[in-house]
């Protein structure tokens, strides 16, 4: 600190290391990570919703409308509150999506155990969209788990593409 404050005379060294001073920053700099953790925590536990309408204006399919639900870096581990999830089902139940897409870091690879994810697996086996659930990995995704996700009918897509409701194709 008496190194940075003499090569960059921001504030004379004699009031740098003043005990008051010292103090001071201690305090500012722990507030300082309080609030980020706060904050981040905060936002980990929370669903974020946007609502898009898209028209199409020329069109082959005999889908009138289709209401996707994206979801992306959910990041599920051993941390993850039993409410966060029932709060995401029942929050996408009530959205009543045709189709689930997930794009990815759906689980925090090393920090999920096969007990935590077959909770989570329970719970989610509610949503069930008419045009089903498709998912393609992140980096965070390593599913070295014998059968994980295999009774929640989601399709892997991994360098496939799929058609859907003959009207629409998938690319993962």
């Amino acid at each position: 600190l008496r190194k940075l404050c003499k090569q960059f005379r921001l504030i004379p060294a004699k009031i740098m290391l003043h005990p008051v001073t010292k103090a001071a920053a201690f305090i500012s700099v722990f507030s300082g990570l309080i609030i980020i953790l706060v904050t981040g925590n905060h936002r980990y536990n929370r669903i974020v919703e946007n609502e898009f309408h898209i028209r199409v204006p020329a069109k082959d399919a005999d889908l009138d409308s289709l209401k996707i639900c994206f979801v992306a870096d959910m990041h599920l581990n051993n941390y993850t509150s039993d409410q966060f999830i029932e709060d995401y089902t029942e929050h996408v139940l009530h959205i009543n999506p045709d189709i689930i897409l997930y794009g990815g870091d759906m689980v925090e690879s090393g920090r999920i155990s096969k007990q935590k994810l077959d909770e989570t697996d329970k719970k989610l086996t509610a949503l069930k969209p008419v045009y089903g659930k498709y998912m393609v990995g992140g980096n965070h995704d390593h599913f070295n788990y014998n059968g994980y996700n295999s009774h929640l009918d989601i399709t892997f897509l991994s360098d496939t593409i799929v058609k859907v409701a003959n009207a629409f194709y998938l690319m993962g």
